[in-house]
């Protein structure tokens, strides 16, 4: 049973705002002909409905987060386990309320006439889809992580019955997820440059975030490195790691029954991060597959793709921010030895 599924009611109640904003926007749109379409006032109303469903999706995608933060610090008690399988719900209604909303309004303004609105941002900002798919990636992490996780599976053994049995599930689902957050720029960075080539957009769209995670390893050449790589801000680096220990148990860990994401569920901005991150690191010196296919069929490489790109970062592009890549070098070295099965 999916976690959606496990928590109809809280996902509802999630998404409700949104909904209703949803429900004006079809309302207004349709009674609307293009020939009776005024440009200023569309735009105007557009923008505005814009605010007002990323002014509902914010509210509701933190909804759940202090109580998980305190169930997840507390090791998962069994009292928190319906909790934790509800929050799973509002992050993963939030995330479908948003596709909606851009998909709806993109169908909305081609049918209105698309030259009213291209002076208008996106539908939703990207910080928001990028804090989407973290909440949506890293709660999903954190659950597997309480199970998995060397300092952390005693504690969890023969209790939460329904979270363990959810495990495999999770951890595709917060593999897809995580990857998908770093697909998110780099997809409208790439865009941005095959439509705006002067605006250098792969240079100006995370600089800031990626030299506050540097710190005084940061120049020019370091930052063009990791923005290449997907890695925005420390955000996008830990969803990197993330990723790494996600496939490494995968790999390892026979309560995910060697689970792994296929091609064919992946979105095109989720692939187009794999491939970057497998075009701007010299991969063949780990044994990793040189395209996105051969890394998905098996998690072994797509940990060690992962793992051995995260220690590049912090090795040679971060050295001295304060980031320890020494448990990523112990995973990359188990695989090293065959001590997992390829």
């Amino acid at each position: 049973m999916s976690s959606t599924e496990e928590s109809k009611s809280g996902g509802q109640e999630c998404v409700v705002g949104s909904g209703e904003v949803l429900e004006v926007f079809k309302a207004w749109s349709v009674a609307k002909a293009p020939a009776d379409v005024d440009g200023r006032t569309a735009a105007r109303t557009v923008a505005t409905i814009d605010g007002l469903v990323s002014k509902s999706l914010a509210s509701r995608i933190d909804k759940s987060y202090a109580p998980e933060c305190l169930a997840l610090n507390e090791g998962l008690p069994d009292s928190s386990e319906d909790f934790m399988i509800m929050a799973l719900g509002i992050v993963a209604e939030v995330a479908a309320a948003a596709d909606a909303y851009v998909e709806k309004r993109a169908e909305v303004t081609a049918r209105l006439g698309a030259e009213l609105f291209e002076d208008l941002p996106p539908a939703l900002d990207l910080d928001l889809l990028e804090t989407i798919a973290w909440r949506n990636g890293s709660l999903r992490y954190m659950i597997v992580c309480c199970f998995l996780g060397d300092e952390m599976r005693a504690g969890t053994a023969g209790r939460l019955p329904k979270l363990r049995e959810m495990l495999p599930q999770l951890a595709s689902e917060a593999l897809f997820w995580l990857v998908r957050l770093v697909g998110r720029r780099l997809d409208a960075d790439a865009s941005a440059a095959a439509t705006r080539p002067a605006a250098a957009a792969v240079v100006t769209g995370g600089s800031e975030g990626v030299a506050e995670l540097a710190g005084s390893a940061a120049n020019e050449d370091s930052i063009r490195a990791l923005l290449a790589l997907g890695v925005y801000s420390s955000t996008h680096l830990l969803a990197l790691i993330y990723a790494g220990d996600l496939t490494f148990w995968m790999a390892t860990a026979e309560e995910l029954n060697g689970g792994v994401v296929s091609e064919a569920d992946l979105s095109p901005a989720v692939r187009h991060a794999l491939a970057a991150i497998l075009a701007a690191y010299p991969t063949s010196d780990h044994g990793v597959p040189d395209d996105v296919a051969g890394a998905l069929g098996e998690p072994a490489g797509l940990a060690r793709l992962f793992l051995s790109t995260f220690v590049h970062v912090v090795d040679n592009l971060i050295a001295g921010a304060g980031w320890d890549a020494s448990a990523a070098r112990d995973r990359l070295a188990a695989l090293a030895v065959g001590s997992v099965s390829e």
